[in-house]
C-alpha cells in the first residue's frame, strides 16, 4: 500500500513540475536555447559572423520536432533494451543457482542467498577451502551434519 502512495506521489510531482510552469506563464513563447543564443549574440554583436553552418537544416519547425522526437524515442528504445536485458541475465543466474555479480560483493556470515548451497569456508568442515554448508548448522540436522563432516567449529568429540 505505502509502495503505491509513494508511486502515485512521484507521478503527481512530476506532472505538477510540468503544469505549473505552463499555468503560470501560459501565453508566452517557449523557444529552444539555440535561437535565443544566437538572438543574443546578434543584439550583442551585429557584425558577428558564424564560423560554419548547418549540415542539414529542416524544412520547417514541425520536421525538426519530428526529428527530436524520433531521437528521442530511439535512445529511450535502446536503453530500455539495455536495462531489460541486464535484469533478463540477473534473473536467469538466479534460476540457474548463481550469484548475480561478483562472487565477493556478500557480506560476511550474512547466510546463504537464494540457490546458495555449498561454500568454501576456510578452517570449517577440517581442512581449508572444503565446501562446506552453512545452512547444515542451524535447524533439526545441525549435529548431526557436522558430526559426518568432521570436527567443524567445536573440535573433534564435542
Amino acid at each position: 500500500m505505502r509502495r503505491h502512495l509513494v508511486t502515485a506521489m512521484l507521478v503527481l510531482a512530476v506532472i505538477a513540475l510540468f503544469a505549473i510552469p505552463l499555468l503560470l506563464d501560459g501565453d508566452s513563447e517557449y523557444a529552444g536555447t539555440d535561437s535565443q543564443a544566437t538572438e543574443l549574440v546578434q543584439e550583442s554583436d551585429p557584425d558577428y559572423e558564424p564560423w560554419f553552418s548547418s549540415v542539414f537544416s529542416p524544412g520547417s519547425s514541425e520536421v525538426e520536432s519530428g526529428l527530436f522526437a524520433l531521437q528521442a524515442a530511439l535512445g529511450g528504445g535502446v536503453l530500455g533494451y539495455v536495462l531489460g536485458r541486464l535484469r533478463g541475465r540477473r534473473v536467469a543466474e538466479k534460476a540457474a543457482g548463481q550469484p548475480a555479480g561478483r562472487a565477493g560483493r556478500r557480506r560476511p556470515g550474512a547466510g546463504p542467498g537464494p540457490g546458495a548451497g555449498a561454500h568454501l569456508r576456510p578452517g570449517r568442515a577440517g581442512a581449508a577451502g572444503v565446501p562446506h554448508d552453512r545452512r547444515a548448522d542451524r535447524g533439526r540436522a545441525g549435529g548431526q551434519r557436522r558430526a559426518r563432516l568432521g570436527a567443524g567449529r567445536r573440535g573433534p568429540g564435542r
